[in-house]
């Protein structure tokens, strides 16, 4: 009987020092985020082809008791590994995690084998018999020019129907802009407005973290602004409210444990200094 194909491995490189994105991931989440991204890369090595099926909340719930954090710091961190380049943003985008670095890491452990570790493009071909679909752009590259005539085809045969309201219909006009619409990465004022402007949003960050909505719109400019320093730019405008909606609540959680210690030292600092003298008064006097 022969010997079943085994499509995960046993270990992979660890690599001393930390590099850029490494320091930034610490900076901004502590040891959370240092142990979240050696066990994300810990279960990728043991997950079948090497990916993580985070469509089921169940999945992402195992993996956030796994990595010990909150569901939402793991999605941050997540998110921010993406940015980074550490994950696959096409892919995760269908809310499937993978990494080209991991895979090229431990291409050693498959040298031996007679089955081969999944690239990019065997992968979605995989992902596609789960129903999964990713739109593969070298795939789309090739089909340019047919894809070039049926859209002018296409656009010739637009026509202007009247609506109810006698308007008729312009495929020029902007409509509302969906949840999923890109931004452009240098554009940080485009989506502040458009989160300011969600007035559900701003309602709900300010319910969460128990502060005014006048408050809320503040720490949303405050987010704003620290991004655009730091160059977190999302692709979509719910990329942007789950970081803003994130960022903000840890940092009033960590303002408030800020404040919570200060009290607490200036407190005892205060009973050190106001002690009573001894019975029979000081000796000396």
């Amino acid at each position: 009987m022969a010997r079943p194909q085994k499509n995960t491995v046993d270990y992979f490189p660890h690599l001393i020092g930390s590099g850029k994105k490494m320091q930034y991931i610490e900076m901004k989440y502590g040891n959370d985020g240092y142990a979240t991204w050696f066990k994300l890369l810990e279960t990728l090595a043991i997950s079948e082809h090497h990916f993580l099926n985070m469509n089921e909340d169940i999945e992402v719930m195992f993996l956030s008791a796994k990595c010990r954090v909150s569901v939402d710091i793991l999605l941050a961190i997540i998110e921010d590994l993406v940015t980074l380049k550490v994950f696959d943003k096409t892919l995760w985008e269908k809310r499937v995690l993978w990494s080209q670095m991991f895979i090229n890491h431990i291409q050693d452990a498959y040298k031996r084998r007679e089955n081969k570790c999944l690239q990019f493009e065997g992968l979605c071909m995989h992902l596609q018999s789960l129903g999964i679909h990713i739109v593969n752009d070298n795939a789309l590259n090739s089909n340019n020019n047919t894809q070039s005539k049926v859209k002018e085809i296409k656009v010739k045969e637009i026509k202007y129907i009247p609506t109810q309201s006698g308007e008729e219909n312009d495929p020029e006009k902007p409509e509302k802009k969906p949840a999923w619409e890109q931004y452009s990465p240098t554009d940080f004022e485009t989506p502040k407005q458009d989160i300011l402007n969600d007035q559900e949003f701003v309602n709900r960050v300010a319910s969460d973290n128990a502060i005014s909505v006048d408050k809320a719109k503040d720490w949303i400019e405050n987010f704003f602004q620290n991004i655009s320093f730091t160059g977190e730019s999302k692709t979509s405008l719910q990329g942007y409210r789950k970081h803003c909606k994130n960022w903000i609540s840890l940092k009033i959680q960590n303002q408030s444990k800020n404040y919570n210690n200060g009290k607490k030292a200036t407190h005892q600092a205060g009973q050190r200094t106001s002690g009573t003298a001894p019975a029979g008064g000081y000796s000396g006097l």
